[in-house]
């Protein structure tokens, strides 16, 4: 963890939609996605956003299988 600095990770199914953020406010990058929230969906895009409460940026994207 960095003093000002927290994550956001947000998953986007393959079935379409909307980015859906999952996690909001973590001190580290890491968090555990239930598979049950995507239901009928094989791989997700997974993002992680890293903010200091001014700026914002990607910092991880990639597709995750699901199954």
């Amino acid at each position: 963890p960095a003093p000002g600095v927290t994550y956001s990770v947000q998953v986007k199914p393959d079935t379409g939609g909307p980015w859906n953020t999952v996690a909001v406010g973590r001190p580290t990058p890491t968090v555990d996605i239930d598979r049950n929230q995507f239901a009928g969906a094989k791989t997700a895009e997974v993002r992680v956003l890293r903010t200091t409460g001014f700026d914002e940026e990607v910092i991880a994207q990639e597709s995750v299988n699901l199954f």
